[in-house]
């Protein structure tokens, strides 16, 4: 890496530090805490069947790398860790505890401390889904349902404020250490829906209770709510405060990104897998890469920008970030399902078996031989399908992506245009006037979109004169 390369500074937890749920490392990990006595032998096993694995995993730092070769990516995220963490410290092995993963030993760890901070081009935030997930632990640890239902309503508000708190703190330090450094915000995405978490409980059980506890409906309903909790006063301290006034502020909108449908794109329901670590790294990477990504804007990235023929900037929606905007997720319902589209991947699958296995037949192998390199064949068709997207994605309708794109025109409206173009929309009403100057079902599609509507205001305020 060349000296006078671009660094990007990535702070966060397991959103981003998501290496040892991945490949061997999860397999070690296993080892150590459930076979400890036998751990040095299991590990070797381990060590010698991932050696002969081509199709090894990668986190989301590993992906980002691979998009963004000619750009230094120093990490300094760490699993487990809170908003507290981020500002404070805290121990690395929090989440496993003391000698339990060799990635995480008993150090103390402040974040906010690392020297990259004062140098990079980049600042990656990824944080708040552990605030989360220890308010969840903390909940259905303390008694019975209706104990349970009590503890929601009033630790909830607390964990909330205090988390906006912390993260204002945070970019106010990163403000006043780097006062140049773009900011790239991720928000948090939602958890799978078909999945579990490794301690065998599942995240929308639990927003079911919090939902009946706080009214604020079933579990898919409940969990958009918590995101617009969390990242509303965000928003709003971006867009307002004197400290964030010159700052150049990027938000990756994961939420409504990351398909919780698609049980490839996570580990245990709420850590990235590979594929869907390589699509959160595809995000990053645009967003690195947008020249145009100037003052504050958010950015959502449509279900075919993930397709094998994706990073097409007509699949990312975009708009200004301004004092009136809000944070309004894609609903998860409104997200595609892909269970009709699996045949694509399977049938790769099988493609794979019997491609290997007819092929080691034909050269003399044994059962056993031609078995094994059915079982490499397998593998091979599975890495294939998940490095071009076959049977993962679909690809979306114009009325499917109308949920991604809608969220584009209310920033927009948001932004509050000059007193006489705010005349006219009042006279003709804000969609017609948009028809009457833009396509609008291409409109969306841009990722300057904003800049086209202002454009177009202006264009029809001339004429109007």
């Amino acid at each position: 890496m060349p000296s006078n390369a671009k660094k990007i500074l990535i702070l966060g937890d397991s959103t981003i530090d998501n290496r040892v749920w991945l490949g061997k490392e999860k397999y070690h990990l296993f080892a150590n805490s459930m076979l400890s006595s036998f751990a040095p032998i299991v590990s070797g096993v381990i060590n010698f069947i991932d050696f002969f694995n081509p199709f090894k995993s990668k986190s989301v730092v590993e992906n980002l790398s691979a998009q963004l070769p000619d750009i230094d990516i120093v990490d300094r995220t760490n699993d487990g860790f809170t908003t507290q963490s981020i500002l404070n410290g805290d121990y690395k092995d929090k989440v496993f505890g003391r000698g339990i993963h060799r990635f995480f030993p008993h150090e103390m760890f402040k974040p906010m401390e690392t020297p990259e901070l004062e140098n990079a081009d980049h600042i990656i935030l990824s944080i708040g889904g552990n605030n989360l997930r220890e308010f969840m632990l903390n909940a259905l640890n303390s008694g019975n349902k209706e104990q349970r239902k009590e503890y929601i309503k009033n630790e909830y508000p607390k964990v909330f404020n205090k988390m906006q708190l912390d993260y204002q703190n945070i970019l106010k330090e990163i403000t006043r250490r780097n006062p140049q450094a773009k900011i790239i915000l991720m928000t948090q995405y939602y958890p799978a829906i078909n999945q579990k978490m490794l301690i065998n409980r599942n995240i929308y059980d639990f927003m079911s209770e919090m939902g009946e506890a706080l009214g604020k409906g079933r579990a898919q309903d409940t969990i958009v709510e918590v995101m617009k909790d969390a990242y509303n006063g965000i928003l709003k301290f971006i867009s307002t405060d004197e400290s964030m006034r010159k700052r150049n502020i990027c938000v990756v909108d994961v939420t409504s990104s990351l398909n919780p449908h698609f049980s490839e794109n996570y580990e245990g329901q709420i850590e990235p897998s590979n594929m869907g670590g390589r699509q959160i790294a595809k995000m990053l990477a645009h967003v690195v890469k947008d020249e145009k990504a100037k003052g504050k804007r958010i950015y959502r990235f449509l279900p075919d920008y993930f397709s094998s023929s994706g990073a097409n900037t007509d699949d990312v929606t975009t708009c200004d970030i301004t004092s009136k905007t809000t944070f309004t997720p894609v609903h998860p319902d409104a997200m595609s399902k892909n269970q009709e589209y699996s045949w694509e991947r399977h049938g790769v699958i099988l493609a794979g078996i019997t491609l290997f296995a007819l092929t080691a037949h034909f050269f003399g192998a044994g059962f056993l031989l031609a078995a094994g390199a059915g079982m490499l064949g397998g593998m091979a068709g599975n890495n294939l399908a998940d490095r071009y997207g076959i049977g993962y994605q679909v690809k979306s309708s114009q009325q499917a992506n109308a949920a991604y794109r809608f969220e584009a025109l209310a920033c927009d409206k948001a932004k509050a245009p000059v007193e006489e173009v705010n005349t006219i929309q009042s006279a003709r009403g804000w969609l017609p006037y948009l028809k009457s100057n833009l396509s609008l079902s291409d409109a969306c599609r841009y990722e300057d979109f904003n800049h086209d509507v202002t454009n177009a205001m202006q264009s029809r305020r001339k004429k109007m004169l």
